[in-house]
């Protein structure tokens, strides 16, 4: 498949195409002859291994039908600088395919990365943007593209490193920015040389170009599909080329393929139901979606005809739900059939209706954000409103995700999540949101995030819970209640852990504001959303504001009676971080001197925290002229401490290994330096990666070392490298 278009680019180019079917079966049966001289199969040409797929893969995807003109021109639109003198066209490998809701742009995406896979032996790397049409910032959009980079870079890390090592790697990713996370995509694209297939899926229109950007690599080795309902920006990602992507419009299928994807479950028996079979999808506008489910009613119920189905839907609602779901979700529907599939969606979903599994599943999917629901989410939540044990609430997940599945409402993704199709989830949204059930049913989702995200006061935990966070947050929106809030505090906290500082500022703002709102300003929970802000601001380099915002909150701490001792603690090492932020280093030591001393007895799961403070404090004390040698008696108990409690890979024991090997180099002792960098190095390679930031200070702070041990040209040789994996993965202008 590495050739462009046959149909267009080839045939129409150089070849006159016969007319009459006589002279077309002439052409077959040459075409016939030639492949009978073949002595060889395809495979054995070219390497005919399906390329790996990292990021979202349907488990059971719905039917493609058709569509084999538009995966021909979406090949040719990828493959625009392997043949542009063929192509006549010059610029980027990128594709942007848009259309109306439901018309399959996804499974379009899907199907061609199936069967032109071999193209792109770098690989399958989908994006889903759905998550974006929950949020509402660009600090949000940030957050959801940092967890698809890195559950991306979690696939590639278990292709080039051993399952310790490659967890090591995407624990201190979490920390990484999503342009220093695309940098690393793109450093790993650069070294396998290979193309690869990027794929961003359901990407929302009216954003910017330099949003959508942000969701792309720069590298050559990419080839960009995109879908979206809207139309595509100008884009910029390799300068003094072409602008604009070829834009590749979806309609509704063609009335051939429109009838076969509505009859493959059921096919027509006789002449009669082959007529109403080919009336029923003019009706339904030849709309992919509304074709797959009505096909899947249709062989679900044997009673229910050609002719009944298309007399029910002859007549749509003319009421209230009926004007609301034509007027909300029609904008998204071929004109003039808008009432008849709304009227599709909603008969298919209230042929669930006595199906309490499947109904259940479909409401708590539509309530979360536009990404795969955990199952174990799902789970707790049946065990929680109807009281089953765990066995019983997998059965019941299991059953419920069958019956719906089995109507095309819903899909499972390889990773276990459950995901539904936008039509499907608003049709959902504005059909129940208003009944007992559903109101039962946030509750119990409620409560089981909040169980969920008690962890998050671990920042280990945070990469595991990023997903449940963005879910809480779309869940909560403005709380109602003290509960709610305290859900967006652990939201904050796992944006805190992840350096996602905008997402956590709002989280922590939202959760602030809500609670002043219920009357509870002068809560606990205030003061620890008050400190998530102040956090926040450090790390986003707001440190004046910081400065004013933690002063002003120990203030109130004091005054407090029984607050939690460690809250205030972290609330007053973020201020020293600030400090020494801002240049104040003695203010800064100071402080953390007081607090060193006044640490309060802490349950092992929090005892980072200590830990942290305690490195730091021996760090700027080294910094503002201590004497050496007490700092490395110090880091060195320290650091002792923390392989036993923490762990010798966690980022707060690395961090005490590379204070201690900044010790040893003021002190004089720079061969002892150096092998102890050497053994860093080779530690954070394994765990981190050799390109992650970390690695590349400690292999700069070597090239140091070597310089002062009158080591030039391998002190230089190491510059050198660094520099350019500097350049690589930033750029050369950061």
């Amino acid at each position: 498949t590495g050739h462009l278009q046959i149909p267009r680019a080839l045939a129409l180019k150089y070849v006159d195409l016969p007319t009459g079917d006589d002279a077309l079966a002439d052409v077959a049966e040459q075409v016939r002859r030639h492949c009978d001289q073949l002595e060889c199969l395809l495979r054995d040409v070219a390497p005919m291994a399906p390329p790996r797929w990292r990021g979202r893969v349907p488990l059971d995807p719905p039917r493609f039908q058709g569509r084999l003109q538009e995966l021909w021109a979406l090949h040719a639109a990828l493959q625009v600088s392997k043949a542009p003198m063929l192509s006549e066209r010059s610029g980027i490998d990128l594709c942007w395919v848009r259309g109306l809701g439901g018309m399959g742009k996804s499974l379009l995406a899907q199907e061609y990365a199936l069967r032109f896979g071999i193209a792109f032996p770098g690989g399958v790397f989908w994006l889903s943007a759905g998550a974006l049409h929950d949020t509402r910032t660009e600090a949000e959009d940030d957050a959801a593209l940092k967890q698809q980079l890195l559950g991306v870079l979690r696939r590639t890390l278990t292709e080039d490193l051993d399952p310790t090592a490659a967890e090591g790697v995407a624990a201190a990713l979490d920390r990484l920015a999503p342009d220093l996370l695309m940098a690393q995509v793109e450093g790993w694209l650069r070294r396998k040389q290979q193309p690869a297939l990027w794929i961003v899926d359901d990407f929302p229109e009216g954003r910017s170009r330099q949003a959508m950007e942000r969701w792309l690599p720069s590298c050559g080795q990419a080839r960009i599909l995109i879908t979206s309902r809207g139309p595509c920006p100008g884009l910029t990602l390799h300068p003094g080329r072409e602008k604009a992507p070829r834009q590749l419009d979806l309609t509704p299928l063609p009335p051939r393929d429109a009838t076969a994807l509505l009859c493959w479950r059921r096919p027509p028996q006789t002449p009669e139901e082959e007529a109403q079979a080919e009336a029923l999808t003019e009706d339904l506008g030849h709309h992919p979606l509304a074709l797959e489910i009505a096909g899947a009613m249709l062989a679900l119920d044997p009673t229910l005809g050609w002719a009944r189905l298309r007399k029910r839907l002859a007549s749509p609602r003319r009421d209230l739900l009926g004007d609301t779901l034509a007027r909300e979700i029609g904008q998204d529907l071929p004109f003039p059939r808008r009432r008849t599939v709304t009227e599709m969606l909603l008969l298919s979903l209230e042929a669930l209706e006595s199906d309490s599994a499947a109904m259940d599943l479909l409401q708590i999917a539509a309530m979360l954000a536009r990404a795969p629901v955990p199952e174990a989410l799902v789970d707790r939540v049946f065990q929680a409103l109807d009281g089953l044990d765990p066995d019983e609430a997998q059965d019941t997940r299991g059953l419920g995700l069958l019956r719906a599945s089995r109507r095309s409402l819903l899909q499972r993704m390889d990773a276990g999540g459950l995901l539904i199709h936008p039509l499907v989830a608003r049709t959902v949204r504005l059909r129940y949101s208003d009944s007992p059930r559903w109101r039962d049913l946030r509750a119990a989702l409620l409560s089981a995030l909040a169980g969920l995200l008690a962890a998050a006061d671990d920042p280990a935990q945070a990469l595991d819970l990023a997903d449940l966070a963005l879910h809480a947050q779309v869940l909560v929106g403005q709380p109602r209640s003290a509960e709610d809030a305290h859900i967006l505090l652990d939201v904050a906290r796992v944006w805190l852990a992840l350096a996602q500082g905008a997402s956590a500022r709002d989280a922590a703002h939202a959760a602030r504001e809500g609670l002043e709102v219920l009357g509870l300003g002068g809560t606990a929970d205030t003061l620890i959303a008050r400190r998530l802000q102040g956090q926040a601001l450090t790390l986003l380099g707001e440190l004046s504001a910081a400065e004013a915002a933690l002063t002003g909150l120990i203030e109130v701490w004091d005054a407090m009676q029984g607050a939690d001792p460690l809250e205030r603690l972290q609330a007053e090492h973020a201020l020293g971080l600030a400090l020494y932020g801002l240049g104040r280093w003695r203010d800064a030591s100071a402080l953390f001197e007081r607090l060193s001393t006044e640490a309060p007895e802490v349950e092992p799961r929090r005892l980072h925290v200590v830990f942290a403070l305690r490195g730091d404090l021996e760090a700027l004390r080294l910094e503002l002229g201590a004497a050496p040698r007490g700092a490395i008696t110090a880091l060195t108990d320290l650091q002792k401490e923390a392989h036993v409690l923490l762990g010798e890979d966690h980022p707060v024991s690395l961090q005490i290994g590379a204070s201690l090997v900044s010790a040893h180099h003021e002190g004089g002792d720079t061969p002892q330096a150096r092998a102890m960098l050497e053994r860093l190095i080779a530690r954070s390679s394994a765990v981190r990666g050799p390109d992650h930031a970390d690695t590349l200070d400690l292999q700069g702070d070597l090239a140091a070392v070597l310089h002062a041990l009158g080591e030039q040209r391998a002190a230089r040789e190491i510059g050198e490298q660094v520099l350019e994996r500097r350049t690589t993965l930033l750029g050369p202008d950061h």
